[in-house]
């Protein structure tokens, strides 16, 4: 199981994760900057279905204004990330629970479309890390990060 801090220097562990590790939030992302990646939060609260999922996504990593806000145009978008600044990205979803318990067929999506991201990146050598908080047991399959 990798800490986090470990994860942040390896781009061929980029993935997606359960984040089991009480550091704040903010301590995360100072992190991902010292290691020069760039780090969103997203309050998953607010995320429901696949309509919040994509407009979540658009409006905190900042997508183009051509995003066409569908699966397609996610995957592209996260396979491009070129008006970024860091050599890679941290995605912290925080309580993602109520996402995955009312529309698990859209998180599937969502999560298989995460994962080829970061299959892609990997790729690339760089580090494309997303971590879930608070997923209430709902997606048992992710490893786990539990520390820093």
């Amino acid at each position: 199981m990798p800490t986090l801090l470990k994860l942040l220097d390896a781009p061929a562990e980029s993935g997606v994760y359960h984040l089991r590790s009480r550091a704040a939030t903010t301590t995360i992302c100072q992190h991902s900057s010292d290691h020069g990646l760039d780090c969103f939060v997203f309050d998953g609260s607010t995320i429901l279905g696949k309509a919040s999922f994509l407009a979540a996504c658009a409006t905190t990593l900042r997508f183009p204004e051509y995003f066409g806000a569908n699966w397609d145009a996610l995957e592209e978008s996260l396979t491009d990330l070129s008006w970024l600044e860091g050599r890679g990205v941290v995605l912290v979803f925080r309580q993602i629970a109520p996402f995955i318990r009312h529309n698990p067929g859209d998180w599937a999506i969502a999560c298989a479309i995460l994962q080829d991201a970061a299959t892609y990146w990997r790729t690339q050598s760089a580090p494309f890390i997303v971590l879930l908080r608070g997923t209430a047991g709902l997606a048992p399959a992710l490893p786990i990060v539990r520390r820093l």
